[in-house]
């Protein structure tokens, strides 16, 4: 099946009635020729009938196939006369009525006295009533001989919380959660000290290490059960500790070297 081009443009379609000449072109230019004719017919003087004649003949032609600028002659035509009759001028006439200015004030306009002048008159007032009258000056301002007759309380002592010792730490906050310390024979915290957590069957299930202030703690909470902890560093040597978890809070506990 063959397939044809969907005309575009359809409302601009003109009908061609010669070759490339419209139907709009062929009645402008015989409306050209027409206006020749009629001038041809006229009783006019021969100077002024044929260029009459040639005028309307050329303008014909010039609105039928000649464009200017791109554009048809004729809007040329209605663009000029718009141009006529459209004046571009625009001349300027005094009004009667006053523009206003900064010192000009409507009569009908009433001036409202600001804050700051109502204080002022305030304050004015009250001086002049205190020049006036000397007494109202101290009368606002009296001296307090009234002395309280309440005895003063006695301060309670401030609660002392009392540190605790070189060697101990607070407890974990929750169950099951293993906490201590590491000391050496003299009593000093130990660095670097690496502890094993052995089930009741011997199975390592959490390996920790002490910090600079030989403090070690388990992250996660324990199982319950029975545990064992080793401790092991260079130069040094630890007793086991057995450990039983019940799902309370543990003590902390002090693991020190022997002598």
């Amino acid at each position: 099946m063959d397939q044809h081009p969907v005309p575009q443009n359809i409302s601009s379609y003109e009908f061609h009635l010669v070759g490339d000449m419209t139907l709009k072109q062929f009645f402008q230019l015989a409306g050209g020729v027409a206006v020749a004719v009629v001038v041809y017919r006229l009783p006019l003087p021969f100077i002024l009938k044929w260029p009459i004649m040639g005028l309307a003949a050329l303008t014909g032609v010039m609105l039928a196939f000649v464009p200017v600028s791109g554009r048809p002659f004729s809007q040329w035509i209605m663009a000029f006369i718009k141009a006529i009759y459209s004046p571009t001028e625009f001349h300027w006439s005094e009004t009667s009525q006053p523009l206003p200015t900064m010192n000009h004030k409507p009569s009908n306009q009433v001036t409202k006295k600001s804050v700051l002048d109502l204080i002022e008159s305030q304050l004015i007032a009250r001086f002049s009533q205190i020049f006036t009258h000397p007494s109202l000056a101290f009368s606002a301002i009296q001296p307090n001989t009234q002395r309280s007759t309440r005895s003063p309380q006695p301060l309670s002592p401030l609660p002392i919380s009392l540190p605790t010792t070189h060697n101990s730490m607070p407890p974990p906050d929750r169950p099951n959660l293993l906490t201590g310390l590491v000391l050496d024979p003299a009593g000093s915290r130990l660095e670097g000290v690496i502890l094993e957590l052995s089930d009741a069957t011997g199975l390592p299930v959490r390996a920790l290490r002490t910090n600079k202030l030989g403090q070690f703690m388990t992250a996660t909470p324990l199982s319950s059960g029975i545990y064992t902890l080793f401790a092991e560093k260079d130069g040094f040597g630890f007793p086991s500790v057995s450990i039983q978890v019940e799902n309370k809070i543990i003590s902390p506990i002090v693991i020190t070297a022997h002598a």
